[in-house]
C-alpha cells in the first residue's frame, strides 16, 4: 500500500499535471498508473483483512488506524470513480 499511495498515485498526478503536451498519450499513461496504484492498494486491503481476520484486539490504536484507513480508502474510491468531493 505504501508503494500505491506513496509512489504510484503521485506519479499519476505528476503525469496529469506535466505531460499534457504529449497529446492524448498522457491520459492513457495516467490512467494505467492510477489503476495500478488502485489495484495495489486494494490488494493491500485484502491482505490486511485476511491477516487480521483471526485477531481480535480492542486497543484504541487499532480503531484509530482502522478509521483513518477507511476514510483514506473512501477518498481513493471516490477519486477513481471520477466523482468530486
Amino acid at each position: 500500500m505504501a508503494i500505491a499511495y506513496g509512489i504510484l498515485f503521485p506519479i499519476g498526478i505528476g503525469i496529469a499535471r506535466n505531460f499534457k503536451a504529449m497529446g492524448t498519450a498522457w491520459f492513457y499513461v495516467h490512467v494505467v498508473v492510477q489503476l495500478l496504484g488502485y489495484c495495489l492498494g486494494l490488494s493491500g486491503w485484502v491482505i490486511g483483512f485476511v491477516l487480521a481476520g483471526g485477531t481480535h484486539t480492542y486497543a484504541l490504536h487499532t480503531y484509530v488506524v482502522c478509521c483513518c484507513g477507511v476514510v483514506l480508502w473512501c477518498g481513493v474510491v471516490v477519486c477513481c470513480c471520477g466523482c468530486t468531493l
